[in-house]
């Protein structure tokens, strides 16, 4: 019997197999690697096919073995349901066409059309051409397959009558050298009239099958093993023996090689893009899969699950209610111990500590930059009053920041100091920075009295006041006390209103802290359904307006339509609006409230909460956000952590904004033609 390990144990277990480089290079990313789901195990041999079949009545995934064995799952109890012979080759490929046959490919070149009897498969039909090939035959249409042929032709056979339709002649191509074997075919979405076929001499056709004639060849590397296209960037991969992967353009049928990706290891098997086109995955010989963003082609992910080639990946094509899960991904390897390995994964998380130190790394050069023609430093100062833990955190972490931003260290000298009593400035920053500490006794007269000082003061480029103050202070009053020049967490009245108004302004440093997560991590937010939990003016408020602004608005906002939910609102209604959501923003400072059941698989949930909880465990006091992370991670496509996710982007935001304001107010600004922060 198959032995199921859960997602903790394989984490536990697997990652003691990545090298330290690769460990470091894990440490690189700004995306965590997910966890596999399951792992599902059986004494089979070696798989070559993966199959999910899908639909209101089974959830199920088909395993196609060397031993020409097919084996079915029930993903529902994650067990083998049952299993048949198609064969004593491997099976491989599988498809489904039109829900009702299922098409198996041998390698001896036999195609197989099953049809379902009595709750069992049963051969409908055999389509025998007589010639082994390692090229995985395609689906055109519900009755048309395209398959590899002797003399590097290609031909379409009709699945209801087996006969051969038409062929695809080597002789038409414009090749001086033989072509050698078909090595992989793929028929280009949205059309039945063009495929692209490669060709074992490292050759890449656009055939037009209507007029069965060639459009244009491109040049690729030899023996190519895998292929993969999708049409919203016309922009196809290409995996074979070598390092390289390479990536490819169509346009005006035209094919163009766009750019090269360098493996660390040789030898790439399969390749497959996931269907919402956002990412692509790449199966390698040394066991790997190594997951990339489609649009910028930087590699995610490294996972080592697998001991030993990988052999097919596959997405779910549709939402799996056993998972609760929108896209599953698949895969499947030989381990050494000849166990079948079949691994589905979890939910990406975002990495705010990686993306900020990015973004500090550009910002660093852009004030050395600033700085090396005559500019003076920027200046930020902070105000905390009292010793509100949660506060002190923050503050700590933003003095910190400014002092990485001007590679100095930072000591902790705020000691309960008044404004009589400022810091002594820290020598060779990029970002002056000083904390002046207020008691807990401190009158409202007096807290006004420092930011007035502050906003007399043309070295002092930003102010900020930590929240929440004490009882018997006045917020609203003192955030609108700070010049909306220097407010440089943007939560004055004239900032708010010009980001109401999509005009030039301070964007509050937390609404950009989420803004940046959700466009570095690739997150499509285009005419898509945002929920936000949370109703703050400084907060909740001004997500909802950037993420609903025009994005070729002042402001860059996010084009989505945006729902504002609170902690007032009814439960039942909350998780209604939750569920239609493709991004849930969460900040209603209420620890766990957004659990599993609100969201819809395949959001991206943003956790902007930050509340001190105490440990169950171990007593301790930690910091928690506002979503039940552990749980919601299994349901979500992209997820923040707590802490580790907009709690070190706010920070980061705020002290671009520092700079930003200092190169507007600055009465010595020097400029630099073409500079990069005066583009950014």
């Amino acid at each position: 019997m198959p032995s199921i390990l859960m997602s903790n144990t394989i984490s536990s277990c697997f990652y003691f197999h990545l090298s330290i480089d690769e460990k470091k290079d894990l440490l690189k990313m700004a995306i965590i690697p997910p966890d596999p789901k399951y792992l599902l195990r059986g004494d089979m041999g070696c798989v070559h096919s993966l199959l999910f079949w899908i639909n209101s009545d089974v959830e199920h995934l088909y395993a196609g073995c060397a031993s020409g064995k097919i084996y079915i799952w029930d993903l529902k109890r994650n067990r083998i349901l049952t299993q048949f012979d198609a064969g004593i080759d491997p099976c491989l490929t599988m498809h489904n066409i039109n829900n009702n046959n299922l098409l198996v490919q041998q390698k001896c070149g036999s195609i197989k059309i099953y049809s379902m009897s009595d709750s069992h498969w049963s051969i409908n039909k055999i389509i025998d051409h007589d010639y082994h090939s390692f090229c995985r035959c395609q689906v055109l249409s519900e009755d048309i397959i395209i398959t590899a042929l002797r003399d590097s032709n290609v031909g379409l056979y009709s699945v209801k009558s087996s006969n051969m339709e038409l062929t695809l002649y080597s002789s038409e191509v414009p090749f001086p050298k033989k072509l050698g074997e078909v090595m992989a075919i793929k028929p280009l979405p949205s059309t039945d009239k063009k495929i692209l076929v490669a060709y074992e001499i490292g050759l890449l056709v656009l055939w037009d099958i209507t007029a069965k004639k060639v459009l244009h060849c491109m040049d690729i590397e030899s023996c190519p093993m895998a292929l993969d296209f999708e049409t919203s960037h016309m922009q196809g991969i290409i995996g074979s023996p070598s390092e390289k992967l390479e990536i490819f353009n169509l346009s005006s049928n035209t094919l163009t090689t766009k750019c090269i990706l360098t493996l660390k290891n040789p030898g790439t098997s399969v390749i497959n893009i996931r269907p919402d086109r956002k990412l692509f995955t790449v199966g390698n010989w040394d066991g790997r899969l190594r997951i990339f963003s489609q649009k910028t082609l930087k590699q995610l992910a490294v996972l080592d699950q697998h001991k030993n080639t990988v052999h097919d990946i596959i997405y779910s094509p549709h939402y799996i209610e056993a998972y609760n899960c929108k896209y599953l991904m698949a895969a499947a390897g030989k381990d050494i111990n000849s166990n079948v390995k079949y691994f589905l994964y979890d939910a990406i998380k975002i990495d705010g500590n990686e993306i900020s130190r990015q973004i500090k790394e550009e910002l660093k050069n852009d004030i050395d930059a600033w700085i090396s023609v005559g500019n003076k430093k920027p200046k930020l100062v902070a105000i905390l009053v009292g010793e509100n833990p949660a506060s002190q955190t923050y503050v700590r972490r933003k003095m910190e920041s400014a002092n990485f931003v001007g590679n100095i260290i930072f000591k902790n000298l705020c000691k309960n100091l008044t404004f009589i009593d400022l810091l002594m400035q820290i020598t060779r920053l990029g970002i002056e920075s000083y904390t002046i500490n207020l008691k807990e006794n401190t009158t409202q007269k007096i807290l006004l009295e420092n930011i007035n000082s502050l906003n007399e003061d043309p070295s002092v480029d930003g102010i900020i006041v930590q929240l929440p103050l004490p009882k018997g202070l006045d917020e609203k009053e003192v955030c609108q006390a700070i010049s909306p020049k220097k407010d440089v967490d943007g939560f004055h009245l004239e900032n708010i209103g010009n980001l109401t108004l999509d005009s030039i302004g301070i964007i509050p440093a937390t609404v950009l802290g989420v803004k940046e997560l959700i466009v570095r991590s690739n997150i499509e937010t285009f005419g898509k359904h945002a929920v936000v939990i949370g109703r703050s003016k400084h907060v909740g408020l001004p997500i909802a307006l950037l993420l609903h602004a025009d994005g070729t608005g002042a402001t860059g906002g996010l084009d989505m339509t945006t729902t504002i939910c609170h902690i007032n609102t009814p439960s039942d209604q909350l998780k209604q609006m939750t569920r239609l959501a493709d991004l849930v923003v969460v900040a209603a400072g209420v620890p766990g409230l957004v659990t599993k059941d609100m969201i819809k698989p395949g959001a991206c949930v943003i956790d902007v909460g930050i509340n001190r909880v105490k440990d169950k465990t171990t007593n301790r006091n930690i910091l928690v956000g506002d979503v039940d992370y552990e749980n919601v991670k299994k349901v979500a496509q992209y997820i923040t952590p707590v802490p580790g996710g907009v709690g070190p982007m706010t920070v980061t935001m705020l002290l671009k904004n520092t700079f930003a304001v200092a190169m507007k107010n600055s009465q010595h600004k020097k400029h630099l033609e073409n500079s990069i922060f005066e583009m950014r």
